[in-house]
C-alpha cells in the first residue's frame, strides 16, 4: 500500500512538465545499510505541475544496466527517462541535495528518493546538455578554456565546504560509500574514522613488517622499495578531509555551448583524501583528458605515483 501511495504521488498527480524537461529514475539493489530518509535540512522538492506520468505496465529493466524505458507521458508516446544499474544507493540522492545547499554546481534535481522491496530509486530532473565527452572536438580552443574555468570554479567551491567535525573518510550523512572501479569495494566500503584507515583498507591492512624477508616473488627489482614508499607515505599525517564528487570524466560533465551546465553521477561522491579527486580523475586511460586535468584540479604528481602503485599491486588498473 505504501509503495502504491508512493507512485501515485510520485508519478501518477506528478504531472506536467514541459517537453524539454525529463527524468533520471535510477533504480539499484539497496545494499544491507539502512537508509531511508534525509536529515531535515535536505528537503526534497515536489515534482513540478504540468503533465501526466505513468509506469507502463510490466515494467522492468530492458538489461542488466537497469535501465527503465517504457515509461509513458499520456501524450508524446515513450521517453528513456532512466539510468542506474547494480550500484544505485539513497545516498546519492542525498549527496546531490548536499551539493546543491552548499554550492552553486549545477547538478540534478532531486524530486523523490525511497526503497521498495529493498530496490531503491531516486527521481531527479535530466539536466538538458551533451556529455563534454561528445561536445569536446566540436569546442574551440577558447571555448574548452572557458569550460575548464568553470570547472576550476565549481571544483575550488566543492573542496573549500567544510567538513564536519572528526571527519574521516565517508559519505555526506557520515555513511558508507561505494566505488565500482575498485572490485573490492562491492557493494559498499567504510566509513573510515581517519585518511590512514582508509589507506590500510586500500592496501589491505598489510604492513612493512608483515615482510620481514621482502616481499615474496617480486616481479621487478624494485617491488620491495616501492612497497614501502607507498605504506610510508599512506600512513603519514594528512590535512582533513575534502568534498569529492570521486568519478570526474567527460562522460559526466554536461555542456552547452561554452557552458557547463551540469555534474552528474554523484554516487561514488563524499568525504575523501585532497588528492583524490585529482588521483580518480586521472584514472581514464585518455592522454588528452589527463593532459587536461591540471588544469581545473590542483595536480598531486606524488599522490598520483603513489595511486599507481597500489593500483598496480591490487589489480585495479
Amino acid at each position: 500500500m505504501l509503495f502504491t501511495a508512493l507512485l501515485i504521488s510520485f508519478f501518477a498527480f506528478a504531472g506536467h512538465a514541459s517537453a524539454a524537461t525529463w527524468y533520471f529514475l535510477r533504480y539499484y539493489p539497496a545494499s544491507g545499510e539502512k537508509f531511508t530518509s534525509f536529515s531535515g535540512e535536505m528537503t526534497i522538492p515536489p515534482l513540478p505541475k504540468a503533465g501526466t506520468y505513468y509506469l507502463w505496465p510490466g515494467l522492468q529493466p530492458t538489461d542488466n544496466s537497469g535501465v527503465y524505458q517504457n515509461v509513458l507521458d499520456g501524450r508524446s508516446g515513450t521517453w528513456w527517462i532512466g539510468s542506474g544499474g547494480l550500484f544505485v544507493h539513497l545516498t546519492e540522492a542525498a549527496t546531490m541535495i548536499f551539493v546543491a545547499k552548499n554550492t552553486s554546481i549545477p547538478v540534478p534535481r532531486v524530486y523523490c528518493a525511497f526503497v521498495h522491496n529493498n530496490i531503491a530509486h531516486i527521481v531527479m530532473e535530466r539536466i538538458q546538455g551533451d556529455p563534454l565527452s561528445s561536445a569536446w572536438k566540436k569546442l574551440s580552443e577558447e571555448d574548452l578554456e572557458s569550460i575548464l574555468s568553470q570547472l576550476r570554479h565549481m571544483l575550488q567551491e566543492l573542496r573549500e565546504i567544510k567538513p564536519p567535525p572528526n571527519t574521516g573518510v565517508e559519505s555526506c550523512v557520515g555513511g558508507s560509500l561505494q566505488d565500482p572501479r575498485m572490485t573490492r569495494s562491492y557493494p559498499r566500503f567504510g566509513p573510515f574514522k581517519t585518511i590512514q584507515d582508509f589507506h590500510s583498507w586500500l592496501r589491505g591492512g598489510l604492513e612493512i613488517e608483515d615482510f620481514p624477508n621482502g616481499i615474496p616473488n617480486p616481479q621487478t627489482d624494485h617491488d620491495w622499495d616501492d612497497f614501502q614508499e607507498l605504506v610510508e607515505k599512506q600512513k603519514r599525517p594528512w590535512p582533513a578531509s575534502v568534498f569529492t564528487h570521486g568519478d570526474l570524466n567527460p562522460t559526466n560533465i554536461l555542456v552547452r555551448g561554452n557552458k557547463v551546465v551540469g555534474i552528474i553521477d554523484w554516487e561514488v561522491g563524499g568525504w575523501y583524501p585532497p588528492y583524490w579527486e585529482y588521483t580518480s580523475a586521472c584514472y581514464l586511460h585518455v592522454e588528452e583528458w589527463r593532459n587536461t586535468v591540471p588544469k581545473f584540479l590542483e595536480p598531486y604528481p606524488e599522490e598520483f605515483r603513489m595511486e599507481t602503485l597500489r593500483q598496480r599491486w591490487w589489480g585495479e588498473i
